[in-house]
């Protein structure tokens, strides 16, 4: 066996999927070939379990949204989503405008008000 042919079985031996038949010539080259013994053991260190991923602290953000005051969010919404809005109302005809409100934006305000 070569090491082109040795590598393409690593992932089979790595994952048990190998019958004798490739896993005797297999482990035969792994002893004569240092190059590949190198390979397979990288591959099995980088298939061990890893901790868990990092997670964002979700506590902050709600600390920080409780923090803000009513005036300081209705400044903000002014600043960064009226003049979106503004743009928007401009480029609808009025009957389209009065349609739009109705659907999307009198229901967000009923939840919000309550």
């Amino acid at each position: 066996m070569n090491c082109p042919d040795a590598r393409e079985q690593f992932s089979g031996l790595l994952d048990e999927h190998i019958g004798l038949t490739e896993q005797v010539p297999l482990e035969a080259h792994l002893r004569e070939c240092d190059a590949c013994q190198l390979e397979l053991e990288a591959l099995r260190i980088n298939k061990r379990p890893r901790p868990p991923a990092w997670s964002p602290n979700l506590d902050f953000a709600r600390k920080a949204l409780e923090a803000l005051r009513p005036h300081d969010l209705l400044e903000r919404l002014g600043q960064r989503v009226l003049p979106f809005a503004r743009k928007a109302l401009e480029a609808m005809r009025p009957h389209d405008m009065l349609e739009k409100l109705r659907q999307r934006v009198l229901p967000f305000a009923r939840k919000a008000l309550e």
